[in-house]
């Protein structure tokens, strides 16, 4: 479940601000087991939303940038929404297009990002109400999200983790071959997929195991659902090892 992505997807906040924070330049204190931080710039046209956060290390390099690529996207956008409060005091919506991530590092022991967004692609309303022009219905590429606060506990911190792992084998899955591809490089590559996601499921389960902050309950919970996923995911391994073998018999 990507919350937040590439420039052009438009999310959606629906948070109860205060006026605490909307004064530029002062940190933003987000919390959560992540210990988000985050500070907005307010530049000429644009915003620059720098988040620091608790990174995921559980997995691969490559999956732990991916994973936490998309939670500090979403924390960043709820930052702005805290700091734009002062001018919609309440509870309200933040539509947010056009928004890039300029900036990813890895800051001391806190993986650091920064979200440029323009203020023109900004529209900030009541939450109770929607503008004509900004409804779903009027644009057809648009995406809504609310960052829910269960991001801000252990176990939502974990099942987001696992819906990003999720998403991320459903893009690297190969392709069952097409025309007069040879199935070959496909099996080697469905078998290297496999061992893969292995390594994940197996790497998220042992980091939810000796987290002391989770009750009994919630990681037997987690632990349930990251059977399920792994079944899933192998479930739809079958399904395009067995198209490629009806393909092949096909040929034949």
């Amino acid at each position: 479940m990507r919350m937040w992505s590439l420039e052009g997807c438009v999310g959606v906040v629906v948070l109860l601000l205060s006026l605490a924070n909307a004064e530029e330049g002062l940190p933003i204190n987000l919390g959560g087991p992540r210990k988000v931080t985050a500070t907005v710039a307010d530049h000429d046209g644009h915003y620059d939303v720098t988040v620091r956060m608790v990174p995921v290390q559980c997995f691969d390099p490559g999956l732990n940038a991916r994973v936490n690529r998309a939670k500090a996207e979403g924390f960043a956008i709820e930052a702005l929404a805290r700091h734009l409060a002062g001018e919609a005091p309440g509870r309200v919506r933040l539509s947010v297009s056009g928004m890039r991530t300029i900036d990813t590092s890895l800051d001391g022991n806190r993986f650091r990002l920064t979200l440029r967004v323009t203020q023109k692609s900004l529209v900030l309303q009541p939450a109770a109400e929607r503008s004509q022009e900004t409804a779903p219905s009027a644009i057809g590429e648009r995406k809504e999200s609310t960052v829910p606060s269960s991001l801000f506990s252990v176990k939502g911190d974990y099942s987001a983790t696992l819906h990003e792992l999720q998403d991320a084998l459903k893009t690297e899955v190969p392709s069952v071959p097409a025309g007069t591809e040879s199935t070959d490089e496909f099996f080697r590559a469905v078998a290297n997929s496999e061992e893969l996601a292995e390594e994940r499921f197996q790497a998220l389960r042992a980091d939810i195991l000796v987290n002391k902050l989770l009750l009994k309950l919630e990681r037997q919970e987690l632990c349930d659902l990251l059977q399920a996923a792994h079944d899933e995911f192998l479930q739809e391994l079958r399904r395009r090892v067995e198209a490629a073998d009806s393909k092949a018999v096909y040929e034949e």
